[in-house]
């Protein structure tokens, strides 16, 4: 419950849309590609979230990176 807004609202923290990708593995597919990808993309959320050394690591290469704006 929020104390600021009248009624039941749920927060999605990130943790929930860090996780949602955990999902997918549990739908059916005839792709080959699609539960390697979808385990990746959960392994490279681990390493980028919870793993310190990692992070700073994928932090500097992103930092790299230049915007088109």
């Amino acid at each position: 419950m929020q104390v600021n807004q009248k009624g039941e609202f749920t927060d999605i923290t990130y943790l929930f849309l860090a996780l949602i990708p955990g999902v997918f593995l549990f739908l059916p597919s005839k792709k080959k590609w699609f539960h390697p990808g979808i385990v990746g993309i959960l392994i490279f959320e681990i390493l980028y979230f919870i793993v310190i050394p990692t992070q700073v690591f994928f932090t500097d290469i992103f930092n790299q990176i230049p915007l088109p704006l």
